[in-house]
């Protein structure tokens, strides 16, 4: 629809609404009012809500307080349209005559109606001083509208803050103010925060009335007006602060320490800087308070403390530093002890959560007598029992079990944080064991127990080994158990902490075969793979599982997992999408186990690249094409996944060229060679070879410097289409969050596009070589002018040399960030291996390019999660 229809559609229905309002029927002009917030959204155009907003104007002048009232209504639900309002003047015009009504009702309701419309007459005088004769009326309904109007206009404008601040100020003091009312006009204080004479002003006036009245809540409303001035003006913000601190350790009222202690969590929200002294008494109320209560206010003080501003940095710069942080880790673990409830441990392990990574990420700079090791001893060894507590615990309503499920949730991140900050592979290695020792003891949380050891799969992908074998043995145990869900989340786990260690071990430490081996057995028994080769049961979770082998770059797995899985499959377009996947991860096994297996840029003797035949592929590439325009043909959105097998059929192509390209110019080489050494009637022969050699690379560089480009143009339109959740729908089980969809999405084309840049990077330097090489420099002026692209810009984040990647760990570090040291590493041996001083090293550098192909071809590739999603749903089940 145009926007010149939507307009035509607005005012006919507008018009409908002025033609069943004029039936004066009381019941039909109530339900007409009501109508309106629906106008407003259906044709939210700033012509349409003009005209409606002025109808309502009129109706509210010319109508009775009930209809006056659903106005009112109209407008608080509507607030957010009410920028669009143009004749903002004439609005309030037809409004504001009723404050000169003699009906104190509706003076209120007019009141009320000029704070909705705040946002937009904030800047009145008329209104202004409408406001404030209201707040002398002897009309109670009439003055608490006048307040609220108020408060509304100062939250948006100053100086309507500045005028009205004399009136607040006396009326706050004088005794005939009703308590109810004082205490929604201390609020008004505190919008007052803009301007540095205000806020003192406002902070002058709650200060001065804080001790004239015992009330409770009169007292809480100052406190928190205090703290909104202090947060945002940072005015007088220490003695703000110390206020908050002395009520909360010493005022007779438990709800005002509670309130007092809430204030300052607002503070530490805001990042505003606390004393060491503030520290200390916080954990002295831990310590006295008179019930658990306090005690977990004072410790979510103390946490917003310690994560959200500076102290713990602070902290480093003491002096007595050492006496510090022992005295932290002391009060803490005293706070610990003494906790009985579940909320109150929890709030202590986030406190250990936020404290003792901190002191070993900067154990170089403390003393080495602190002994924060045995404190995490203490505190894992609390959480552990803690969680066996909670999940052993079947009390409780639906609500309390739920609870206590998220309890266990955030306990069991903490405690893998906290066992992962020593940097002791024993601990790491000992929860491994107790991680799955939990998953056969409780089901029911399989879900975040598996999460908890691919976190640590991640973190510490060199304990792969140790994580290994226990989760096979759990899987094996698993295998004839009717809840398949913790076999799926746990299978996903091994699958994904295998990826992770694959960058990061060696050939030699980890055998990729044996681990498919193992995994196709247990899948072959998860779905009882039968005499006739097909699965019998559990065909979901085996799609599901191959789905996510292929995200991971375990196509063997994805193999085992999708063999005849299409069998039982009735509708077509899921008989296609399943053949296409069963061929595509056989195209990727074949490229993984066609090559030897050997860690990027490193030697590879006994290499045979120039017998490398990748036509098989590419042919089986066309056919899941064929496959995927097929399924097109029955409604079903394939579009993004034709991009992805056509450029990975495309990539073959390229590599195919690059290796058939290399051997020709290693060929050339030494034919160049022989004829060095010929006759000089064949000088005129060798410009046209070296000519015709660096065409050949270029273009095969140029290739995969398209493809890494079309990459890019993918990754930015994929971009904007998942930035609309609403838009996608997905074909398997919903686990992960759209954040890690497209984390993993992102991850998985970058790789592909690395691949890209790195080979266009390598033949190029060999192309460059070439050309620049002293032996062939005499034949340079005739050789053809070829454009060389610089490659170079685009891999400066995998060419950059700033750290010193021997010395690094593999600990706590993102997948990512492993795969581009992999590649940097990869690049830095291609530039150390490259040289063109004469024949045999300009040889070895064209050989060591060619390993470096085959290396590329046989890499790992992981799909993106978006090739599983469609825009309209395909069930395979």
């Amino acid at each position: 629809m145009t926007r010149a229809a939507s307009d035509e559609a607005g005012f006919k229905r507008l018009v409908e609404l002025e033609t069943e309002y004029r039936t004066q029927r009381a019941a039909d002009q109530l339900r007409a009012i009501a109508s309106f917030p629906r106008l407003f959204d259906e044709f939210p155009f700033p012509v349409i809500i003009n005209a409606a907003v002025l109808k309502l104007a009129d109706y509210f002048r010319n109508s009775n307080n009930i209809q006056r009232h659903a106005i009112l209504q109209v407008f608080k639900s509507s607030q957010h349209h009410l920028d669009k309002v143009l004749n903002v003047e004439e609005t309030t015009k037809r409004i504001s005559p009723m404050m000169q009504s003699n009906d104190p009702l509706a003076r209120a309701i007019t009141l009320r109606l000029l704070g909705c419309m705040s946002t937009i007459i904030y800047d009145r005088i008329d209104v202004y001083h409408n406001i404030i004769h209201s707040l002398d009326s002897s009309e109670a309904m009439e003055a608490s509208a006048a307040v609220y109007a108020a408060d509304r206009i100062c939250a948006q404008s100053q100086k309507f803050c500045a005028i009205i601040s004399g009136k607040l100020a006396f009326m706050v003091r004088d005794e005939k103010t009703p308590l109810p009312l004082r205490r929604r006009l201390i609020r008004i204080f505190g919008h007052m925060f803009e301007d540095i004479t205000l806020a003192r002003l406002a902070r002058k006036t709650c200060l001065d009335i804080l001790d004239l009245n015992q009330d409770g809540e009169y007292t809480v409303a100052i406190l928190k007006t205090l703290t909104r001035l202090a947060s945002h003006s940072l005015v007088d913000v220490t003695q703000q602060i110390d206020l908050l601190v002395l009520k909360a350790q010493s005022h007779e009222s438990s709800g005002i320490r509670r309130v007092s202690m809430m204030c300052l969590g607002l503070l530490a929200d805001n990042g505003i800087k606390f004393e060491q002294e503030h520290v200390k008494v916080l954990f002295k109320i831990t310590h006295e308070a008179k019930d658990e209560g306090e005690t977990r206010k004072a410790m979510s003080v103390l946490n917003k403390i310690f994560t959200r501003t500076s102290m713990l940095s602070s902290i480093l710069l003491d002096n007595d530093r050492t006496a510090t942080v022992n005295e932290l880790l002391r009060a803490g673990l005293q706070v610990l002890s003494l906790s009985q409830s579940s909320l109150g441990k929890q709030e202590c392990f986030e406190f250990f959560a936020a404290v003792l990574p901190f002191l070993v990420e900067n154990r170089d700079v403390l003393p080495q007598d602190l002994r924060f090791p045995e404190a995490v001893t203490v505190v894992t060894t609390t959480m552990e029992q803690f969680l066996v507590e909670t999940w052993s615990s079947q009390q409780g309503n639906q609500t309390t079990l739920q609870e206590r499920r998220a309890q266990s949730g955030a306990v069991l991140s903490q405690l893998v944080v906290l066992a992962l900050t020593c940097d002791e592979d024993k601990r790491v290695t000992d929860l491994i064991a107790r991680l799955v020792e939990w998953l056969r003891l409780f089901e029911n949380q399989a879900d975040i127990l598996a999460k908890a050891l691919l976190k640590v799969a991640r973190l510490r992908p060199t304990l792969f080994q140790g994580l290994q074998e226990p989760i096979l043995a759990y899987l094996e145990h698993r295998l004839n158990n009717t809840n398949t869900k913790p076999f799926v989340q746990v299978f996903k786990v091994i699958i994904e902490a295998a990826s992770v260690y694959r960058l990061t071990a060696s050939p030699t430490a980890f055998n990729p075969e044996q681990l498919e081996v193992s995994l196709s057995t247990l899948l072959e028994q998860f779905g009882d793979f039968d005499i006739r080769e097909r699965y019998t049961k559990n065909h979901w979770e085996l799609y599901q599982l191959a789905r996510h082998a292929l995200q991971s770059g375990w196509p063997a797995v994805a193999v085992a997992a999708l063999r005849n899985l299409e069998k039982p499959v009735k509708s077509v377009p899921c008989v296609l999408w399943l053949s296409s996947l069963q061929i595509m991860s056989t195209v990727e096994r074949s490229l993984q186990s066609g090559q030897q297996q050997c860690a990027l840029g490193e030697a590879r003797p006994e290499v045979n690249a120039t017998a490398t035949d990748l036509y098989p592929q590419m042919r089986q590439y066309a056919q899941v094409v064929d496959h995927l325009h097929e399924m097109e043909a029955y409604q079903v959105d394939r579009s993004f996944h034709l991009q992805i097998c056509i450029m990975r059929r495309e990539y073959l192509q390229a590599c195919q060229h690059a290796i058939t390209s290399l051997h020709f110019t290693s060929s050339s080489i030494l034919t160049r060679q022989r004829l060095q050494a010929g006759p000089a009637g064949l000088d005129a022969l060798r410009p046209l070879t070296v000519a015709t050699d660096e065409v050949l690379l270029i273009q095969c560089a140029n290739n995969f410097s398209q493809l890494a480009h079309r990459y890019t143009l993918l990754k930015a339109k994929l971009s904007t289409s998942l930035s609309n959740p609403a838009n996608i729908t997905m074909s398997g089980s919903p686990l992960e969050s759209l954040y890690n969809m497209d984390q993993q999405t992102d991850m998985a084309i970058g790789v592909l596009q690395t691949m890209c840049l790195a080979l266009a990077y390598a033949i190029q330097s060999a192309a460059t070589l070439l050309a620049s090489s002293a032996t062939y420099s005499q034949s340079q002026s005739m050789q053809s002018k070829v454009e060389i692209f610089d490659i170079d810009s685009l891999l400066i984040p995998l060419l950059s040399q700033a750290e010193d990647l021997t010395s690094r760990s593999d600990g706590a570090r993102s997948s990512e960030s492993i795969f581009n040291d992999s590649w940097r590493r990869a690049l830095g041996y291609l530039n150390e291996q490259l040289h063109g001083e004469d024949s045999d090293s300009l040889q070895r550098s064209i050989s060591t390019v060619q390993e470096f192909v085959s290396q590329c071809i046989s890499y790992p590739v992981p799909f993106p999660h978006e090739f599983f999603l469609s825009r309209d749903i395909l069930h395979c089940s």
